[in-house]
């Protein structure tokens, strides 16, 4: 069984696929890449709750499928499914936050 208990220290490469998903970046922009992925890493550590960075963990740090996680921790599908939106959803709008708040200070430099 997979664990989801050793969170990485940071973002691995192939999740900034995820970033580019979730935000919409160009894949041309490796800056803000950069910026985010570090900004992801604190958010799944610091702003997740203890189930959502589980499930987060498990979908795009071990590629297990939403009916895996299920079986695994025995939990019903579509409560995976909408813990993983929620925890999407909250990442996304962090994400944009922090983003946010570096364009602001970038401009009054």
């Amino acid at each position: 069984m997979p664990s989801a208990k050793r969170i990485p220290s940071e973002v691995a490469e192939h999740d900034l696929n995820f970033i580019r998903d979730m935000m919409g970046i160009p894949h041309t922009n490796r800056k803000q890449l950069e910026i985010s992925q570090k900004a992801l890493t604190e958010i799944i550590h610091n702003d997740l709750t203890p189930r959502q960075r589980e499930l987060i963990l498990l979908r795009y740090y071990q590629n297990m499928s939403n009916k895996q996680i299920a079986e695994v921790l025995h939990l019903d599908a579509s409560s995976v499914s909408r813990t993983l939106k929620r925890a999407r959803t909250r990442i996304y709008k962090l994400l944009h936050v922090y983003l946010d708040y570096l364009r602001h200070v970038k401009l009054e430099e």
